[in-house]
């Protein structure tokens, strides 16, 4: 069952726990409660943790994804209030194997590897989405062009000469 946001949030509310130095069980109830001078801090933590959890591929979710095929004109998806996120990365891998014509996907990005196709390949596992091709991750991967890493492979060899 995956969780709204709300549910997350409350999730990570029980793991939140009063500062350290904190030893009256009032003050800790305080600071749980929000009260007083303690208004929002609690709050402020969880929204923080919460927000970190949308580069988590187990935790994140999609809800755009756009993509070029050569020199064509960029195609984006973007979910609608009642599209599940497994319905928009299918749109996605439709379309892009339609556009492919039965080649493999290159893929060219900045960072691909290690962030967009390996979040991408987690949320498939997670959502039980099977795509049309290969989504390899691999930083030697053959279907990729990985700017960060292209980047810098040249600076390295602009600076051994």
């Amino acid at each position: 069952m995956l969780l709204n946001s709300n549910n997350r949030k409350a999730k990570i509310a029980e793991t939140i726990k009063a500062p350290a130095q904190m030893k009256k069980a009032e003050t800790i109830a305080a600071w749980h409660a929000g009260e007083d001078k303690y208004a929002g801090e609690k709050d402020r933590l969880i929204e923080e943790a919460y927000r970190k959890t949308s580069f988590d591929g187990a935790k994140g979710e999609i809800i755009s994804i756009a993509w070029a095929v050569e020199d064509e004109p960029v195609c984006s998806y973007s979910r609608t209030l009642n599209q599940s996120e497994a319905e928009m990365i299918c749109g996605f891998y439709d379309s892009l194997y339609k556009s492919l014509d039965g080649r493999p996907p290159f893929f060219i990005g900045h960072y691909i590897s290690g962030f967009d196709l390996k979040f991408l390949f987690q949320r498939c596992v997670i959502l039980g989405v099977k795509p049309n091709f290969k989504i390899c991750h691999s930083h030697n991967s053959t279907n990729l062009g990985n700017t960060s890493l292209q980047s810098c492979s040249l600076i390295r060899s602009s600076r051994s000469l």
